[in-house]
């Protein structure tokens, strides 16, 4: 169900009056009960961010045994059972090459997918093991709650050392300074201000008004009303940007380029060969199945 308040951009919730944004986010002096945040949270969800990891057993199984580099060495299984197997007499036949090949790369896919579950099992361990709460008001007093349970129009009470558990409008501030590295890149913590004067839409971390999922309080304290949660929240729209974009790591990106040089190296030697075999001797089928062998 869309509000007004949905609706709302960075700007707005950062340069809106105090009272306002309490009016509009329906904010409560004693908090939200339980019954009403659970109402909220079957509206908007769970405050958690999708990164777009889940995937399926079979996802799994292609990625292990369908890499760059095992599609070169099927390419040569297959060029080695036509020459060595196919093309040739019946006494000269030989096939132990190609199943040596496919063998390897069943080993190394089979390897690469044990190892790739056992990494994924021991990550949801640990995250089974921790649990990120944050000072949230309700029914009339504050209380570490799950930074999951927390819903749109929470008061949230921060200070130093705190993650940051969603998009909050500052109410009210100390002192506060906040590390937006992980949205900005920049070391250097920014000063958060509740009362300070927005004139004019910039950058939304530039906002002193706003603090963002993924930051963290290095000092000072304050309190806010949560205004964006889980996926609609500014860190929840990088990581949905990047959820269908894998970033690749140096490996993935070396094995890829190793495996164009082997595949445009054999494209070029292969033509090479058969045109000076074709050319010398004459024969251009003997070239053909020369070359590609």
């Amino acid at each position: 169900m869309m509000n007004n308040r949905d609706k709302l951009g960075y700007f707005e919730l950062a340069s809106k009056p105090i009272l306002e944004i309490k009016e509009m986010f329906q904010v409560k002096a004693d908090g939200f009960k339980e019954e009403e945040a659970s109402q909220i949270r079957a509206e908007y969800g769970d405050n958690e961010i999708d990164y777009g990891t889940e995937k399926s057993l079979w996802r799994y199984i292609f990625e292990a045994y369908f890499t760059p580099f095992t599609l070169v060495l099927l390419s040569l299984a297959l060029i080695s059972f036509l020459t060595d197997y196919v093309f040739v007499e019946a006494a000269e036949r030989e096939i132990l090459g190609p199943i040596i090949i496919v063998v390897l790369i069943i080993l190394s896919g089979t390897m690469s997918l044990i190892q790739t579950i056992r990494s994924n099992q021991s990550v949801e361990a640990l995250e089974s093991m921790v649990e990120v709460t944050s000072a949230v008001n309700r029914e009339g007093q504050y209380q570490e709650i799950r930074t999951e349970d927390i819903v749109i129009g929470d008061l949230v009470r921060l200070k130093a050392g705190d993650m940051i558990p969603a998009d909050i409008r500052l109410l009210n501030s100390k002192d506060l300074f906040v590390s937006q590295t992980s949205l900005t890149g920049e070391s250097h913590p920014v000063e958060k201000r509740a009362l300070d004067e927005i004139a004019e839409p910039t950058s939304e971390t530039d906002y002193a008004t706003l603090v963002f999922t993924g930051s963290e309080v290095v000092s000072g304290v304050g309190e806010g009303v949560v205004v964006r949660t889980g996926n609609n929240t500014l860190f929840g729209g990088i990581a949905d940007a990047f959820a269908n974009e894998p970033i690749k790591t140096s490996f993935d990106e070396g094995i890829e380029k190793t495996s164009l040089l082997l595949i445009r190296f054999m494209g070029l030697m292969a033509v090479i060969v058969i045109l000076i075999n074709g050319l010398t001797k004459g024969d251009w089928l003997q070239a053909l199945l020369f070359g590609i062998s």
